[in-house]
């Protein structure tokens, strides 16, 4: 079963200052499927009408953990990897209605 760990928001992301609201269009999904994490991306600027651009998924990526997850899509953006773990920070809490400090 697939468990979204956040839908990103429509918000953009500043790549060169690094100021995180979305890793992606709101097109892009971040989750846990059993027990291996995926993301299925839409970079920022990029039409999504053909579905997502990037795929993070097995058997291409196995990836166990959060923080795997963290740097394959920081890898995958050309992004630090705090600026990616903020960003989905910020998704998952604008997910469940909480504020965003």
């Amino acid at each position: 079963m697939r468990c979204p760990l956040s839908s990103s928001a429509s918000a953009r992301e500043t790549r060169r200052t690094g100021t995180p609201s979305s890793i992606g269009e709101s097109g892009s999904i971040r989750g846990l499927d059993v027990d291996r994490y995926y993301a299925q991306l839409t970079p920022n600027g990029v039409d999504d009408a053909d579905g997502p651009q990037i795929w993070i998924a097995p058997p291409t990526y196995v990836i166990g953990s959060v923080t795997d997850l963290v740097r394959t899509i920081a890898a995958a953006l050309d992004l630090p990897p705090g600026v990616v773990d903020q960003a989905m920070a910020h998704g998952l809490a604008m997910s469940r209605g909480e504020p965003i400090v």
